[in-house]
Order: C-alpha cells, then structure tokens, then sequence
C-alpha cells in the first residue's frame, strides 16, 4: 500500500488502539474533531478488513431513530450484512455456513423492543458462528449515518453497558471534541472504558492525497482549482474564486474529457453562488455545462445525467437567491421528473420534495401534486432507503394533506404502510423529528 499521509495517520491510529486497549476494554471512545470523522470512518474500514489480528471488527452505520428500536435495527444489519458477504463468497466459488442463529435474532428483533439482551445475543452467536478463539476480541463499531436525539444515543449506550457485554466483546463509538455528550458514560463506567483522543487534520492530508499525481492531468488541475477556489472563498475574493475558475476550464476544454468539463462548470458556478450576488455569472455557466454534456447525456451517459440533475439544482438554487420562488418549484419540479425518469429515485423524491416546500408559498394545490410525485418516487425505493431517508417526512406531509381534503382512506393506507417500515407509533415520532428540524430540505449541489 502506499505510503500516503493518511496511511501514516491511520497507522498512527493503528498503534494508538494496540497500547491503550487491554483485556478489561469493552467500551472505546473515539474522541476526534468534526473535521477528522471521516478518518474515523478510515480506521473503522480498515479493523473490519484487517486479517490475523487479535481481534475481529464489524461496523454498521445503522441511523439512530429511536431508543427502543436501535438494538434490534443493528442486529438486522449486522444479519443482512452477514448474507450479503456470503453471497459474494459464493459468486467468487467459496462457500461458507451460514449464520444458524440468524433467523432466531430476525424474529426476535421483530418481535422485541427497548434495550434488550438482543445486541448481547448477537454478539455471543457471531463469535460461535466465526468458530473465535476466546482470546480473540469481537469489536462492533458504530457509525450511525445521523442521530437523532444525541442524549437519548447517550442513553442507549448508558443502558446497553448497564446491561453488560459479552466477555470479549467491545463496542466502539465516535465522541466529539468539545462536545463529548458521551462522556458520562465512559466516566460511569471507567475500568471498562478507553477514551481515544486524537487530533488528525483530516481536511489537508486529505487535499495531499488529492492533488497526488501528475500535476498536468485534468482532473488534478480541477481538484487544485477547487482548493484554491473554497480558500478564495473563505477570504471572500470574488477576483481569486474566477481566477482559478478560468484555469480550471481552460484545462478542461481542452481534454476530451466532456463530463470533466461538465463538472468544471456546474462547480465553478457552485463556487460563485456561495457568495452571494454572483447569480448571473454562475446562471451563464449553468448554461454552458448543459451545452457541453448535452450530446453525450442523450447517448445515455450515467456521469451525464448525474450532472443534469445537479444543473437543474443550481439552476433552483439561482432562482431562490434572485427570490424567484415559481423559478425555484419549477427547476425542482423538472428536476424530479427527470431523476424519476433515469430511475434516480433517492433524487426525485428530495427534487419533489423541495418542489413541495417551494410550492407551500405559492399554491397548496402544486403543494398537494408535489408531495404526491416525492411519495411515487419513495415507494419506489427498497424498505431499508425507505427507513432511513427523509421518505417518512415526505409520508407524513402527504398523509396530513389527504386528510384535509377529505381522503381519509388513502391517508390511512400511508399510515398503515409506514407502520410495517417504522412500528406503530411512526407518526408521533417523525412529527417529532419534523419540528426539531424545521428547515426547508436542500438541494444536494
């Protein structure tokens, strides 16, 4: 592997975790910057990959919604994790067992509630089912993909070391520096905790490991170009951002490369957007990047079609700076309807979405017809994406605007579909999430 600085971290990170953790560890406690999660996310994939070690890893990334369900959501990822890799075993001719406790642990995660023995459970079957010597070390860590409510995540913890684990086994989470609303419980319980603080400047070794290579290829000079433009940005240097912009076209046109060129536009525009009172010069850009990929964009190109949608963004984005709130519901609306087309429908229903909310202060009747397009596109979505992104809000507006047009039947079959995706009492929760995030959705530039 090659030694680039965030190898060199991570075997910091490496050596860190060897020195501090003992036989007693069953709780470890990243504590890290906001800016360096994502090293976090580095060395998590890294000790789940890891081969011959004292210990073995796995690492879920399982939302965090609800106190009492989130033992049993991680168990039914850790399962369908599980099948998922047997599956790719067996398309490379290896065969392997499969987990015979599984089925017993989907059952119960379906039938139980609260923080149970189910997690505890899971950990004692997984080690029967890898055949670990008991000197080996079971780490399940956790990188949930939003948490909803940190004091009750805090909670869970709380509980789940209450509770007790397994003998070696340990549970791995990240902390916040100058947060770190999971400290009580590490000092609660001390002996079983190790506390990793570290400071790693994620953001520059990662501009390093960006900009490695030749420094004449395209895609590096767009790269250096967009680190110059986001520092010209922080000055407020209207003159700098273009300044790199221009180079970074410049070389784009002239490669053959058309969805570089594509993304050096619609990125340049993006730049000029963020300070505010650029919209035209960034609108003219928009139009450009739709020229240039247009012809390849017709030949199906995937990379295309995914620069289509972030240019009608951009283009919905313009409209709100210029406060253009019809321009705004229209280029999301098209958005949407173009993301369903491709079969994009993550996309379409946070396109239809936006349509909805720019709708709301225009016409409840484009409102309804929004909503409606945002909710087609969730169902179209597996149970898992359904659960997890923000198709249960789409689900709760959707519903409310049925009943206050007299449909109460269709409401009620939202309701009771949205009961088999989030349990029973699904509308007091995500009502709840809803007014702690009172925010308009945005676009995904």
């Amino acid at each position: 592997m090659k030694d680039n600085p965030i190898n060199k971290e991570l075997q910091g990170m490496h050596k860190k975790w060897d020195a501090e953790l003992d036989e007693n560890t069953q709780l470890v406690r990243f504590v890290l910057p906001a800016e360096d999660e994502k090293m976090y996310e580095v060395f998590v994939r890294s000790k789940c990959a890891q081969k011959g070690s004292t210990d073995v890893s796995v690492g879920f990334r399982t939302v965090f919604n609800d106190l009492d369900q989130f033992s049993n959501e991680l168990v039914k990822e850790w399962i369908r994790q599980t099948k998922k890799h047997k599956k790719q075993y067996a398309e490379k001719g290896k065969e392997i067992r499969d987990w015979d406790t599984a089925l017993y642990l989907r059952k119960k995660a379906n039938k139980t509630k609260g923080v149970n023995s189910l997690l505890s459970d899971a950990m004692v079957s997984f080690r029967e089912y890898l055949n670990l010597d008991d000197a080996l070390f079971l780490n399940v860590f956790l990188v949930p993909q939003s948490i909803f409510k940190g004091q009750n995540y805090n909670k869970w913890l709380s509980l789940v070391m209450e509770q007790g684990l397994p003998e070696n086994c340990r549970l791995v989470v990240l902390d916040k520096l100058g947060d770190e609303y999971l400290r009580h419980v590490s000092l609660d319980y001390p002996k079983q905790t190790k506390t990793l603080k570290m400071s790693l400047n994620y953001p520059d070794i990662s501009r390093q490991v960006a900009l490695d290579g030749d420094p004449s290829d395209p895609e590096i000079i767009l790269r250096n170009c967009l680190y110059k433009m986001s520092d010209a940005i922080k000055q407020k240097d209207v003159a700098l951002v273009n300044k790199w912009g221009e180079f970074a076209l410049k070389s784009a046109l002239n490669s053959a490369n058309i969805p570089l060129l594509g993304t050096t536009y619609i990125t340049y525009a993006g730049m000029l957007l963020s300070l505010k009172g650029n919209v035209a010069e960034a609108r003219e850009l928009l139009c450009k990047g739709n020229d240039a990929i247009n012809e390849e964009e017709k030949n199906e190109n995937i990379s295309c079609q995914h620069l289509r949608l972030q240019i009608y963004a951009f283009r919905s984005a313009c409209c709100v700076y210029d406060k253009d709130k019809y321009g705004a519901f229209e280029w999301s609306l098209k958005q949407g309807h173009y993301a369903h087309e491709k079969a994009f429908y993550m996309q379409a229903l946070t396109a239809f979405r936006r349509a909805a909310y720019y709708a709301g202060k225009l016409s409840r009747k484009e409102r309804i017809h929004s909503l409606e397009l945002a909710y087609q596109s969730g169902e179209k979505l597996n149970l898992r994406e359904q659960k997890f992104c923000e198709f249960r809000f789409v689900a709760l507006d959707w519903s409310d605007e049925l009943r206050l047009s007299g449909k109460l039947q269709e409401a009620k079959a939202i309701g009771e579909n949205m009961k088999l995706i989030l349990g029973k009492n699904w509308e007091s929760q995500v009502r709840e999430e809803a007014e702690l995030a009172k925010n308009a959705p945005q676009a995904e530039y």
